[in-house]
């Protein structure tokens, strides 16, 4: 409608809340199966950390050799991505293992790298994010890569939001108040 997006936003979450202070009357809703508690206090550890480390370590390295102009050899790439996530693994399967927040941060991470890296619609975005005008005189159509971009935020903030419900136990209506600001 022309409204500029960050007021949609701003008055958006005003409404969400209230809708939510509506549904749950105020009141904390807990606990949590165990099943939804595990995506946020689960961990993976021992040979499901080193198999995770290792698909991220090959994930890194091939994206690397989609997206760099001139990309190194395959080995120095792995080399480059595996050391750091080795040691990563290492620490982390002193405690307990890889936490699975984590584990969702990197497939998510490596997903999203890879279809604004690789694709299309990514370069339109990055084009259409330094200059809407000349997107859009290129022939770039912006409206339905907005909306396919505010529409994957709207779903990892709610993933996040289901992430901090399953890691404390419980769903809150006041959880993450005050953090809008810390996201922008």
């Amino acid at each position: 409608l022309g409204v500029p997006s960050f007021v949609v936003t701003l008055g958006g979450m005003l409404g969400f809340r209230g809708l939510i202070l509506m549904v749950t009357g105020g009141e904390t809703i807990g606990p949590l199966p165990e099943s939804l508690s595990g995506l946020g206090q689960g961990f993976s550890g021992g040979t499901g950390a080193w198999a995770l480390g290792s698909s991220l370590a090959l994930g890194l390295a091939a994206l690397e050799g989609l997206t760099s102009a001139a990309p190194r050899p395959f080995g120095v790439r792995l080399l480059r991505s595996g050391l750091p996530v080795t040691a990563a693994v290492v620490l982390m399967n002193l405690y307990q293992g890889i936490p699975s927040p984590v584990v969702a941060l990197a497939a998510l991470a490596l997903v999203f790298s890879f279809g604004l890296e690789a694709t299309a619609a990514g370069r339109r975005l990055f084009m259409m994010g330094s200059n809407p005008q000349a997107a859009y005189l290129a022939g770039v159509n912006p409206r339905p890569h907005l909306i396919g971009a505010f529409a994957a935020l709207g779903g990892l903030a709610g993933l996040a939001g289901t992430i901090l419900a399953a890691r404390v136990g419980s769903a809150a209506p006041a959880a993450g108040n005050l953090l809008e600001l810390d996201a922008i």
